[in-house]
């Protein structure tokens, strides 16, 4: 059955009235619009006054990476499954101030209001791309956009992602794991002298996990019958998986408006407004609870015995104001600046009969940025919270060299400051959280040879984290953390390789757990068919070394530290072919293709929940225009 967004979807590709200037075909029947033709702006380009136009990607570099992970370099950690919560690998400063709800381990798969992609279409443009991955997992991501006018666009896109239960380390064609639905439906309007344009859109997600809890892991004899349970910090050969909660699930629901517009009768006086409207609920439902409780899985039950059933609900209305503009200095230098104000009023309610909470926050905040005559830049920025938060950069852009300094004081989210559920209840006062965080990376080029050596360096006051007991707790000492990283990219004729290491230490690992070493490589090679047929082949390795990886707790949906399971160091291999003939791209990967080849028997993604095992993966990207 198609899904409810199938009939706008429809609307919007057959419905509208084609722009009169969309003459798909010229005088030879030649078809003249396609990739080149199709371009779109962001937001971020436009508030910053250097509105760049995006062509469509068609490269065959990186196009099998579907899964979020991959996507993201592997800089999160989820729980062995597509769908599964998300946290991140390294420590991340807030970039944004003010007490912010707390949810976020879903919020990867929603699209970002901010990084929605506007469209300047001049014939009709639509995408299809679909994943059938391995253990049940499907990817399908439609989307639409056309001109209505030469000024005006609007699109729609909508992406369903789902994955199997794995019960007994197979996938369970009775249960899925995850279900994901995620909505964007946007438009652009430019007057004709382009003096004002607004941009707005719309976006859904509905998030849905059956959880697992964790796993118990049992060990097979030598006839292959089920024996007691493994000890949790030792590795067998032959072992099976069973969930520790067995009718359990979270779910995320949101429903986000957000609009930007701006008044620019000339470039050096700008006016702008955003707006934000945001309605989040964030649920979760044991309903084995005395089963769970008999594992050990929560510490009590306060208010119902028998099933959890709880959900808490955020509404968050923000606007910002401000004043922009740009000046130029000769044909390539120039001067931008941006002054704002912005105010938030939120309000949070729990099912289970908590007060509701309602606030206010007003920030007033500046950037100022200069552009060299060498395309280098240099900017500094600052937002502040009266009598509380605040956040300042100063940062450098060259072809060379890259680096700055950020500074931020955030308050604790809200999450941390209060929680009522049916078996974890808190009520604290935290200080603001600080961090000061110095960074640098070279960039340097030889021909076909780059090499991006970075650092950075991060100190941490008053740092928040969860304790082995899903408890929030402050710690006030400083921690201090170090990265050095290295990039190596390399291309000789058709050959390409693209690498990525990390090396970290942290001086209370005690509280932040980071891999030592982190690296990721890809190497490629590309030929060309009968002058048609693109094909790219290759391999990409991924290794974390040996660490206590956080754990995860579903009822609160924060992922906390554990002490008893030490991840052990693993290569993941996967091995991929790209092809691409005029507009469709296609791929097949055989992930985790090293699985039995390692002296362990596989890899964990989490503390007790096994990776993926070895799979065949197929998709495709159709792009149409007309």
């Amino acid at each position: 059955m198609l899904p409810r967004i199938a009939p706008c979807f429809l609307f919007l590709l057959l419905a509208c009235p084609r722009p009169a200037d969309a003459q798909i075909l010229d005088d030879s029947t030649r078809t003249i619009y396609g990739p080149t033709t199709t371009r779109y702006v962001l937001e971020a380009d436009i508030f910053n006054n250097r509105e760049t136009l995006y062509t469509i990607d068609t490269l065959l570099e990186g196009f099998h990476q579907y899964n979020f992970l991959n996507r993201n370099q592997n800089l999160y950690q989820d729980l062995g499954n597509a769908g599964t919560a998300l946290r991140p690998v390294f420590y991340q400063a807030p970039d944004r101030i003010g007490a912010l709800l707390g949810y976020g381990v879903y919020a990867p798969y929603a699209f970002d209001p901010e990084r929605v992609k506007y469209y300047d279409t001049k014939s009709p443009f639509s995408s299809l791309y679909y994943v059938q991955g391995g253990n049940g997992i499907q990817l399908l991501d439609l989307e639409h956009s056309r001109n209505i006018r030469p000024n005006w666009n609007a699109g729609i896109r909508y992406q369903r992602l789902t994955s199997l239960l794995r019960t007994a380390g197979l996938a369970s064609e009775e249960n899925r794991q995850t279900d994901n639905h995620t909505v964007a439906v946007y438009s652009r309007y430019q007057s004709p002298d382009s003096t004002y344009q607004v941009m707005g859109n719309f976006t859904h997600l509905n998030h849905r996990v059956n959880e697992q809890g964790s796993i118990l892991t049992r060990y097979l004899d030598d006839q292959g019958n089920l024996g007691s349970l493994i000890p949790i910090d030792s590795l067998f050969l032959g072992f099976v998986q069973q969930p520790t909660l067995t009718n359990a699930f979270s779910q995320e629901i949101r429903n986000d408006y957000h609009v930007y517009q701006q008044y620019a009768p000339v470039a050096a006086f700008q006016l702008y407004h955003v707006f934000d409207r945001q309605k989040h609920t964030n649920s979760f439902a044991d309903l084995n609870l005395p089963e769970s409780l008999r594992r050990g899985f929560y510490p009590d039950a306060y208010f119902t015995f028998d099933r959890t059933d709880q959900a808490t609900r955020y509404l968050l209305i923000e606007n910002k104001v401000g004043i922009k503009g740009t000046f130029s200095k000769g044909r390539l230098a120039g001067f931008n600046y941006r002054f704002h104000a912005r105010r938030r009023d939120y309000q949070l309610v729990s099912n289970l009969g908590a007060d509701r909470l309602r606030r206010s926050e007003t920030f007033a905040g500046g950037w100022l940025n200069y552009y060299f005559p060498d395309s280098s830049r240099l900017f500094v920025e600052a937002e502040y919270l009266l009598g509380a938060d605040y956040r300042g950069r100063a940062e450098y852009q060259g072809k060379l060299l890259t680096a700055g300094y950020y500074r931020v004081a955030s308050s604790p989210t809200l999450v941390q400051e209060q929680f009522l559920s049916n078996s974890y209840v808190w009520d604290n006062n935290f200080n603001l959280v600080s961090s000061d965080n110095l960074y640098g990376n070279l960039n340097a080029r030889l021909g076909g040879l780059t090499v991006q050596p970075g650092v950075t360096l991060t100190n941490v006051k008053n740092y928040i984290y969860y304790d082995p007991e899903a408890q929030p707790r402050q710690y006030s000492p400083n921690i201090q953390l170090l990265r050095l990283g290295l990039g190596f990219q390399f291309r000789l004729g058709n050959f390409y390789t693209a690498n990525q290491a990390y090396y970290t230490r942290v001086s209370d690992a005690s509280r932040i757990r980071i891999p030592e070493i982190f690296v990721n490589s890809r190497l490629a090679y590309q030929v060309l068919f009968k002058k048609v047929l693109y094909i790219q082949f290759g391999t990409e390795l991924h290794y974390k070394s040996t660490y206590f990886a956080d754990a995860y707790m579903p009822l609160t949906q924060q992922y906390h530290l554990q002490n008893q399971f030490e991840i052990p160091g693993y290569v993941i291999a996967d091995a991929f072919a790209n092809f691409r003939v005029n507009r469709v791209r296609l791929f097949f990967k055989l992930s985790h293709a090293n699985k039995g080849l390692m002296p362990q028997p596989d890899y964990f993604a989490a503390p007790v929940f096994t990776g993926l095992p070895r799979a065949i993966a197929f998709g495709f990207n159709w792009l149409l225009f007309d």
